[in-house]
């Protein structure tokens, strides 16, 4: 039989490494898409105005890329949790960090619903 602490212990482990698997993909995509339309400056193919009904953050480039930025960072600041969570054992760290994660992908699809 495994002791309570050894079993929180695989707890943080497998909520550790779940939420910094999600936060890891989320970022990449937040920074890569920064990184597309403001450093590349590349815009073709993205609904930019009031084309047709599209989420309030696509109103124009450059508010699109900062949103993508700030989302990034917010991820970030969740895996950063969860990270601590791991290194520290701590499973309040951990807890805090997914569920962050978590709640930036629900208000980041709630926003999306939001017409300019």
């Amino acid at each position: 039989m495994k002791s309570g602490a050894t079993i929180g212990y695989q707890i943080i482990k497998i909520l550790s490494l779940i939420g910094s698997i999600i936060a890891l993909f989320f970022i990449w995509m937040s920074f890569n898409e920064y990184w597309k339309v403001s450093v590349n400056g590349y815009t073709g193919g993205y609904p930019f105005g009031s084309v047709n009904e599209t989420p309030w953050y696509y109103k124009n480039s450059s508010l699109y890329s900062y949103y993508n930025l700030f989302c990034g960072f917010l991820f970030l600041i969740g895996l950063v949790f969860t990270t601590l969570g791991f290194m520290k054992r701590k499973i309040i760290f951990s807890v805090a960090g997914t569920t962050i994660i978590i709640l930036l992908i629900i208000i980041n699809q709630i926003s999306a619903g939001f017409q300019s």
